[in-house]
């Protein structure tokens, strides 16, 4: 070994040494717990309120560091807060060469390991932020570039971490400017970019933040395993919110005007949300526009699969803010499992979840609705009232193309129900209105074909009819509506068909989609219309019942079915179609066999 090297090593082992000994001696001539009560005092001063119930160490070599245990404190919006350990490194350079002040402290790192916090709000929700671990590295409050890294755990163990750059300046001896940029967060599988720029003296906080390609369906999943009570349904595609991006910026005022401006992107679906809140005025106002929205890859595969709060999403703007708040949507087409939505705007608002819908307007089936309603979301079970009217409603494509079913329909309305659940909501619907059906035609069947058959059986009668045209074209339809047990109840129906007015009631039931009429048809004059059958005197301008059944469901359509009905007549009528029936069976019978005594004579004479 060369004499340099030799004074090399005996020079490093005598800093070793002359460390180890600053640090016991200054151990044993400096207890730091000694100054806990100063240390909390200050802290009370700067609007913090600590207790260390752990013990201050102290080390000396390789750096000089304190660490701090087991402290609580408190803050303005951090209710409850926990630092397992707490620990700052100071440099030995920055001690021997500068004066220390406050904008010059000697601090190197400021590391935090094992707290949890909970920030408290009026406005929000509490937060619960479990396992934080935190490292401060190249400390400066001149502006200079500092390192942060921190993680955490939210929703039970989800895990929450963020890098980047931060830089701090101070004003008055007091932290006036925070800028944090180049940032990184991973939120479990979730990866975001962002840079935020803190202004307390105003306060003002402006920054945005982004992120592309999130596949926010499997993320849902993963909350919903942290947090039970948290549901997503089984939606119709498998692909339904894999693709999910984000663009956003703000400038936010705790305690004056902020605004927010997002661009969501779901599924290559661009929503844009425009939010701005005044904590003065406690008035928050939502803006969300977007071109096409296809609800059917969104959609429960069975509507018996819609989550049972229903409601739910109307109310997060009230969640999260406390004071009035208006919503507004705009959206120009939305793509729906039977049919499709145009040009929807509506606007709704309120406070302590109680919503006022002052505007549904929307172009559907080539026709338009029109709607307002009050939603009561304070209880378990939200209470709804609902008024509206359609207008020029195409009722082909309204109801399947097998049904025949056309005309335009127009109607007033008004609803109440209550339930969280489509199916609690159906079953407690109750309301009335009323409707007209202009050029109103069914194509399944010819009704008046029904009725000449009709009077065939119910005369005695055994004229074989004409065929008729198929289909029914009637006059304007007319009738009122009320609702009740998840069913529609029609009553005063009134149309007609050439001489024939048509008269009844009927039922709709919604979930089954389902429906009997009643009807009751009279013939004025001795023909059904100028081109139709003969009328028996006895039944002309006689009510002849008909009851017809069908169903609606695009899966299982059923074509109108319409039969007389001899349970709705006299006694002495049923007597006399049965017996009619019969005659007219064994008429028919006659004619067949006789048919076929001419059909073989005819081939005994061609042999």
């Amino acid at each position: 070994m060369t004499k340099t090297a030799r004074w090399i090593t005996v020079a490093g082992a005598s800093l070793v040494a002359l460390g180890l000994i600053a640090s016991i001696t200054l151990k044993s001539i400096i207890n730091p717990d000694d100054y806990l009560p100063e240390i909390e005092a200050i802290a009370k001063k700067n609007g913090l309120d600590i207790s260390i119930e752990g013990p201050i160490g102290l080390s000396i070599f390789p750096q000089l560091g304190v660490t701090i245990n087991e402290v609580q404190f408190s803050h303005q919006d951090i209710k409850k807060g926990f630092i397992k350990k707490l620990w700052f490194n100071f440099s030995w350079l920055s001690l021997l060469n500068t004066s220390i002040e406050v904008t010059n402290l000697p601090l190197d790192v400021i590391q935090i390991e094992g707290a949890r916090f909970r920030f408290e709000d009026p406005t929000l929700l509490p937060i619960q932020v479990d396992n934080v671990s935190a490292k401060l590295s190249s400390f400066s409050l001149k502006g200079e570039v500092m390192t942060l890294s921190l993680s955490a755990d939210v929703l039970n163990g989800l895990n929450i971490s963020l890098q980047g750059d931060l830089t701090a300046r101070l004003m008055n001896s007091k932290l006036s400017q925070l800028k944090l940029y180049n940032l990184q967060i991973q939120a479990d599988q979730v990866s975001l970019n962002g840079a935020f720029t803190a202004d307390l003296v105003t306060p003002e906080i402006t920054g945005n933040i982004w992120g592309s390609s999130i596949n926010l369906r499997r993320q849902l999943q993963v909350i919903q395993q942290r947090l039970p009570i948290f549901s997503i349904p089984d939606m119709a595609s498998s692909k339904a919110l894999t693709d999910v991006s984000i663009d956003s910026e703000f400038n936010a005022n705790p305690w004056g005007y902020s605004y927010y401006n997002h661009k969501l992107s779901v599924d290559n679906q661009l929503f844009e949300i425009a939010v701005e809140a005044d904590q003065t005025s406690g008035k928050m106002t939502t803006n969300i526009t977007a071109e096409l929205v296809n609800l059917r890859h969104y959609l429960p595969k069975q509507m018996t699969q819609v989550s049972p709060t229903l409601f739910a999403p109307l109310a997060l703007p009230f969640i999260f803010w406390q004071g009035h708040s208006t919503v507004t949507l705009a959206i120009n087409e939305i793509l729906l499992p039977t049919f499709d939505i145009s040009n929807l705007y509506s606007q709704f608002s309120g406070s302590n979840k109680v919503l006022q819908l002052s505007s549904l307007n929307a172009d559907l089936f080539n026709g338009q609705i029109n709607a307002s309603a009050v939603f009561d979301l304070q209880k378990q079970n939200p209470v709804f009232r609902l008024q509206g009217s359609l207008y020029a409603i195409d009722l082909s494509q309204m109801f399947p193309a097998s049904t025949g079913v056309e005309g335009q329909f127009r109607g007033d309305f008004n609803l109440q129900g209550t339930g969280r659940g489509l199916n609690e909501i159906h079953q407690s619907l109750v309301g009335q209105g009323q409707f007209s059906v202009q050029k109103p035609f069914y194509g399944a069947i010819n009704l008046e074909q029904s009725v000449c058959q009709a009077n065939a059986l119910f005369s005695g009668n055994s004229y074989a009819l004409a065929k008729m045209t198929p289909g029914t074209y009637l006059d304007s339809l007319f009738g009122t509506l009320q609702l009740k047990n998840g069913a529609i109840i029609f009553k005063s129906l009134n149309t007609g068909t050439g001489n024939i007015k048509l008269s009844g009631n009927g039922r709709l039931n919604m979930l089954q989609q389902d429906y009997q009429i009643d009807i009751n048809a009279s013939v004025d004059g001795p023909n059904s219309s100028s081109d139709g059958c003969a009328i028996d005197q006895q039944w002309q301008n006689k009510p002849i019942p008909f009851t017809c059944t069908g169903n609606y469901s695009r899966r299982t359509p059923q074509n109108l079915d319409c039969r007389p009905n001899i349970n709705n007549t006299n006694t002495t009528t049923q007597r006399n179609i049965r017996k009619n029936s019969v005659n007219n069976y064994l008429h028919e019978l006659q004619s067949s066999i006789t048919q076929v005594d001419k059909t073989d004579v005819l081939a005994d004479k061609n042999n």
